[in-house]
C-alpha cells in the first residue's frame, strides 16, 4: 500500500464453494444489483433488502432483517463500474514453473499491461510470466461469475499456475501438502497480483512497479497454517489472530456485540473444512424470559401452517435481548482477521483522562462506531465483512430451513449444500442435497401415477374374482 494512492476502489475476496457452481462469487456479484438494476441472465436477479435493521446510526452498521445480511457494506459497490477482475487459480502446482496469464476475451490488451508490469519487477527472480496460449478462454475461477452476469465494463485476467492443460492429482485433496507445492512459484504469483491491481488502477511506472515484493516467510507460514492446521509449530501467526473478535482476552468468551456481529470460530475434526452452506447461516438470536421464550431468527417471518408470512409488527432491535451471529471456521475467522488487521486503520480513542490510546484488550475500548474491531492488542476501523456463499437459487425462510426457486431465472442452477456430520466426527456422514424441480417433470409423474392407479382398480374390479374362482374350482 505504501508509495502510490489511487482513487479506484480494490475489494479483495475469498471466495468459498467455488468448486460447486461458483457459490460465492456468483451470490455476491449477484447481491451487488438491485432486481431492477439486474442482468436478464439466469442465476442472477439481484438484491432488495426489503425489512432493515432499525438503528442504522453513528454507532451501528447498518443490516438486513430480511432477507437476512449481517452487513450492508457490499451495497458501496457498484456492478456498473467494475472494470477489472483478477482471479488467481492452481498458482502452487501445474505442469509449468511459468505463470499464465489467460484473458477472458480476445482482447489481451489488460493481461498485457500485468505482463509489462511483472518484467519491470526484479522480485519475480527466474519466473516467466506470459500469456496463455488460448485467448478468449479463462479456466473456472470467480472471474466466469463475472463474465456470466455480463458486467458492462468488465475486463480481467486469471493468475494461473498451468496454461491449457491442468493436470494434478493432489489438488484440492489431502495430497495437497507443503511437499507438493511450490511455495516459490506462490510468491511469484502473489507479485503478479500485485502487479495486475497496479495495472488495474493505471500506475503502469515507477517504483511501485519496479520495487513490488512479497515477503517470502509470510507465504511459507501461512501455507503451514492452511495446511497443516493452527496448531503446528510454524504457524505463528495463528496466535495473534485467534481471540481478537470481538475480544483480545480469552475469559471473555467472545461476547457479543452490536459492532461486531462474529461467532466463536469452530475447529473442525482435523485441518480440512468444507465451504459455507446453510448449515453455518447467520442468524439473529432473541433471548427471551422463561422457558422456550429465546429463538433463533431469520428473516422477519413466522409459520404459519404450511406457510412464512410477516409478523404483524414491525421489526425492533432490542440491544437486552438480540445478538448477531455469524458463524465461521477457524480458517474464515483467521482470514477475516488478518485481512481487518493488514487493511483496516488503527484508531485512537479517548482513555477517559485526555489522552488518547490505541491499545485495548476487547471491542469495548474501541469507542462507538460502526465496523471497528480489537485486533492483536489494537484498534482497528476495518473494512472487512462476511458474505454468504450459497447459491442464488436458494432462499431462506428460517433458520436452516429454505426454499428451492424453481422460475425460469435459476432453473437447473447447482446447489449445494454440505454434508451433515452428526454429533461427532465418527458418525456416519451424511449429504443433504437440493434440486430444482421442473413442474413438467412433476405432472408426468403424476400422470403416470394416476394410470397406473386406474389400470390396478380395473384389474381388481374385473380380473381378480375370475382368478380367485378359478383357483378355489383348482383346489375342490
Amino acid at each position: 500500500r505504501d508509495g502510490w494512492e489511487s482513487s479506484t476502489r480494490v475489494v479483495f475476496a475469498a471466495f468459498e464453494g467455488e468448486r460447486f457452481g461458483f457459490l460465492g462469487s456468483r451470490r455476491f456479484i449477484n447481491d451487488l444489483f438491485t432486481p431492477a438494476t439486474a442482468p436478464n441472465v439466469k442465476g442472477f436477479g439481484g438484491f432488495s433488502c426489503d425489512v432493515e435493521s432499525s438503528f442504522n446510526n453513528a454507532t451501528y452498521a447498518k443490516w438486513c432483517v430480511q432477507p437476512f445480511r449481517y452487513s450492508l457494506a457490499f451495497q458501496d459497490v457498484d456492478p456498473q463500474k467494475v472494470t477489472n477482475v483478477i482471479a488467481i487459480d492452481g498458482v502452487g502446482t501445474g505442469n509449468s514453473t511459468d505463470i499464465f496469464l489467460h484473458s477472458p476475451t480476445a482482447d489481451t490488451s489488460f493481461a498485457d499491461k500485468v505482463r509489462t508490469n511483472t518484467q519491470s519487477a526484479s522480485a519475480l527472480n527466474s519466473v516467466n510470466v506470459q500469456l496463455a496460449s488460448n485467448s478468449a478462454s479463462v479456466p473456472p475461477t470467480p472471474l466466469s461469475s463475472a463474465i456470466a452476469a455480463e458486467l458492462p465494463s468488465l475486463s480481467g485476467v486469471t493468475i494461473a499456475g498451468y496454461d491449457s492443460v491442468f493436470s494434478n492429482v493432489n489438488y484440492m485433496g489431502p495430497g495437497d501438502t507443503l511437499e507438493t507445492l511450490d511455495s516459490s512459484k506462490i510468491v511469484a504469483a502473489a507479485v503478479t497480483t500485485v502487479e495486475a491491481v497496479l495495472a488495474a488502477v493505471g500506475v503502469d511506472s515507477g517504483a511501485a512497479v519496479s520495487g513490488a515484493s512479497v515477503n517470502a516467510s509470510l507465504v511459507e507460514e501461512l501455507l503451514i497454517c492452511f495446511l497443516q492446521g493452527p496448531e503446528d509449530d510454524g504457524c505463528t501467526l495463528y496466535a495473534n489472530y485467534a481471540y481478537i473478535y470481538p475480544s483480545y482476552d480469552k475469559s471473555t468468551l467472545y461476547s457479543a456485540s452490536p459492532t461486531s456481529w462474529i461467532g466463536s470460530p469452530s475447529t473442525p475434526y482435523g485441518t480440512y473444512s468444507l465451504y459455507t452452506g446453510t448449515f453455518q447461516q447467520p442468524y439473529l438470536y432473541r433471548d427471551g424470559e422463561g422457558w422456550d421464550s429465546s429463538y433463533t431468527q431469520v428473516n422477519w417471518l413466522h409459520r404459519v401452517g404450511d406457510e412464512f408470512v410477516p409478523f404483524d409488527d414491525a421489526y425492533e432491535y432490542n440491544a437486552d435481548t438480540d445478538s448477531l451471529t455469524v458463524p465461521t471456521l477457524w480458517q474464515e475467522y483467521f482470514v477475516w482477521n488478518y485481512l481487518a488487521d493488514v487493511f483496516g486503520t488503527t484508531l485512537e480513542v479517548d482513555s477517559g483522562d485526555g489522552s488518547a490510546s490505541s491499545t485495548c484488550d476487547s471491542y469495548t475500548d474501541c469507542g462507538d462506531e460502526p465496523n471497528v474491531a480489537c485486533i492483536n492488542g489494537q484498534c482497528k476501523k476495518h473494512f472487512t465483512y462476511f458474505h454468504d456463499a450459497v447459491s442464488t437459487a436458494v432462499s431462506a425462510l428460517d433458520y436452516q430451513v429454505y426454499e428451492v426457486l424453481t422460475d425460469s431465472m435459476y432453473d437447473s442452477l447447482p446447489i449445494y449444500t454440505e454434508p451433515v456430520w452428526g454429533l461427532g466426527w465418527w458418525d456416519t456422514p451424511q449429504i443433504r442435497l437440493f434440486v430444482p424441480v421442473n413442474p413438467i417433470d412433476e405432472w408426468i409423474l403424476f400422470g403416470v401415477g394416476v394410470v397406473v392407479l386406474l389400470v390396478s382398480t380395473l384389474f381388481t374390479y374385473f380380473k381378480l374374482p375370475q382368478i380367485l374362482t378359478r383357483s378355489r374350482v383348482i383346489l375342490e
